[in-house]
């Protein structure tokens, strides 16, 4: 049997709510795995109007690592705004687009499901 790590990632709507806001990847961080080093990354919103002194951060994170032959990195998004003009710091607001536990997946075969943002492992 074979053990190793296993990205997971965002939810399919965390990663459809980025691109229709316009964030930027402006970069990527590692964290140490079982075996291996998992890359996240880090994205960025700015406003529309130069008048907004603010920007919204969006930070990858592991929400879960459960076990399944090495362990399973399900992420979701820090959301933080963060001031441009004079940086403070930052105002968090939470944790979004984050996975599920859904136990009817035990009677489908799969662990995950991206589209649903569940879990079953």
């Amino acid at each position: 049997m074979s053990r190793s790590d296993q990205y997971i990632g965002l939810t399919h709507d965390a990663v459809n709510y980025l691109a229709s806001i316009g964030a930027n990847l402006v970069r990527q961080y590692t964290i140490e795995g079982a075996w291996n080093d998992i890359t996240l990354a880090v994205y960025e919103r700015h406003f529309p109007d130069d008048n907004v002194n603010l920007l919204e951060r969006y930070t990858e994170v592991v929400q879960e690592s459960p076990w399944s032959s090495g362990p399973m990195y399900f992420t979701n998004l820090k959301w933080e705004l963060i001031k441009k003009k004079q940086p403070n710091e930052p105002i968090e607001m939470g944790y979004i687009y984050s996975w599920s536990v859904a136990p009817d997946l035990k009677y489908t075969g799969a662990e995950f499901d991206y589209n649903r943002g569940v879990y079953y492992v």
